[in-house]
């Protein structure tokens, strides 16, 4: 779910099996009522349209020099305030609750990474901004679940 008990989704982009790109989307993050609060716009609130309305650098699928572009995608957006290693709902006070939800969104995405790619041979786990602080921590969990990649 996201920050507000909302729908969350992940996006997959089917192309070769075997490479797998996990990417974990940016978007800052919330830690008191101030930043967590409804006038703030210290984090993204909403799941965007993914990889595809992107459609440039890593998500330009369509351009030869791309090194991703032959890639599975398995795309983690970004709507927690908690750079995607959250599990708890938490009360900042003066009306603010968050749902910082980001480790259980993400994840139930690598579960289906792996549940759909098993024989990736080559995995990499990457985000921006606040989706580059869990990257260590998913890298492990694919390890543990894809030990062959």
């Amino acid at each position: 779910m996201c920050f507000d008990g909302s729908g969350f989704t992940y996006f997959v982009r089917k192309a070769d099996p075997a490479k797998v790109l996990f990417f974990f989307e940016g978007g800052g993050a919330c830690f008191d009522a101030g930043t967590c609060g409804p006038e703030s716009t210290s984090f993204k609130r909403s799941v965007g349209d993914g990889p595809d309305s992107r459609q440039e650098g890593i998500f330009d699928f369509s351009n030869p020099a791309n090194p991703f572009k032959d890639f599975s995608v398995v795309y983690v957006p970004y709507c927690t305030g908690d750079v995607h290693i959250g599990n708890t709902t938490h009360d900042y006070g003066n009306g603010v609750v968050i749902e910082h939800k980001g480790f259980v969104n993400g994840s139930t995405a690598l579960n289906k990474l792996a549940e759909l790619f098993p024989d990736a041979k080559e995995l990499v786990v990457s985000g921006e901004s606040a989706g580059s602080v869990p990257d260590p921590l998913y890298a492990g969990m694919a390890r543990d679940l894809l030990p062959d990649a």
